[in-house]
């Protein structure tokens, strides 16, 4: 079920609360409901609840996948495939 939230603007036009599209927004939601009281812990709940299995993860578009930029909305959550290497230490950092 989605909840409907209000943008800061006069006329108060509705828009879906989606927490795959703004994300930030629905941990200062829970932020602010918490208290800032265990946030995190609620946080942590809430996106492992909805990203618990392979087809939820399938959700969330891959920036690897996405043709064109515009197709993202800015913040929104997305995913990256990347390769992360880790060399014995050579002393230079």
């Amino acid at each position: 079920m989605r909840q409907r939230c209000y943008l800061d603007t006069d006329d108060k036009m509705p828009v879906a609360d989606d927490w795959r599209t703004t994300p930030l927004s629905t941990v200062d939601t829970m932020f602010t409901a918490t208290q800032g009281v265990n946030w995190e812990a609620a946080v942590d709940a809430f996106f492992a609840e909805r990203l618990s299995t392979d087809d939820d993860l399938a959700l969330i578009p891959a920036l690897n996948d996405v043709s064109h930029a515009q197709n993202l909305v800015d913040g929104q959550l997305v995913t990256f495939r990347c390769m992360v290497q880790v060399r014995e230490s050579s002393g230079l950092f």
